[in-house]
């Protein structure tokens, strides 16, 4: 992610902000122009010096095969390169729509896994002897088939989570609101059902 300086008035052109970015990542891997354009023009992106600096100003437009070749050369994928040249309104809607399509897709997972945990419950309270079957080397075992859902959360505490899957939050209020949202989408395929309760299908509004 970029961190870019703005020191022009009013909003800044995706080929000014497109430009940045490359002028970042270029002096990062310490190539001057002049080498930046001989290796853009091995890979078939004919230009000299003067049109990378048009590049970096923003005042040379790019085609998609421009652009890809300009990643490749820089050793980064597209969206990467690109997403510095959004300008607010389009990057939030662009995280917008990843935020609605990753908790969509949360759906049938989640309903599935909450099929199972029930089924298993439901099969563990016919079959009480089977609570034999259950163990764990720290929380030992379910003495009564009303632990089982309890020992079944205490065992799911424990599971290890790499670093890079666990979202860090700025307080302890903005992690209850997070809470909040996936506990409402679990609620969509948990609960009891009221007799004249209507479908509660999940908005198809972008969120």
């Amino acid at each position: 992610m970029f961190i870019m300086q703005q020191t022009t008035v009013g909003p800044v052109s995706p080929e000014v902000n497109f430009g940045l970015a490359v002028s970042m990542l270029r002096n990062a891997r310490h190539l001057s122009q002049r080498d930046f354009a001989s290796r853009l023009t091995e890979k078939g992106m004919a230009v000299d010096a003067s049109a990378v600096s048009r590049i970096e100003k923003g005042t040379r437009s790019i085609r998609l095969v421009e652009a890809l070749t300009i990643a490749e050369v820089l050793d980064v994928e597209l969206d990467f390169l690109i997403s510095g040249s959004k300008t607010p309104t389009q990057e939030f809607r662009t995280i917008r729509k990843r935020l609605d399509h990753s908790l969509r897709q949360l759906r049938e997972p989640i309903a599935a896994a909450a099929y199972d945990l029930w089924a298993a419950d439901y099969h563990l309270r016919e079959h009480p002897e089977l609570l034999t079957e259950l163990g764990d080397p720290d929380l030992g075992s379910p003495t009564d088939v009303n632990e089982y859902l309890g020992w079944i959360a205490k065992r799911v505490a424990k599971w290890q989570v790499v670093e890079d899957d666990f979202v860090r939050t700025e307080s302890q209020e903005e992690t209850d609101a997070m809470f909040n949202v996936f506990m409402q989408l679990i609620a969509l395929h948990i609960g009891v059902p009221d007799d004249d309760e209507a479908d509660n299908g999940i908005d198809q509004e972008a969120l």
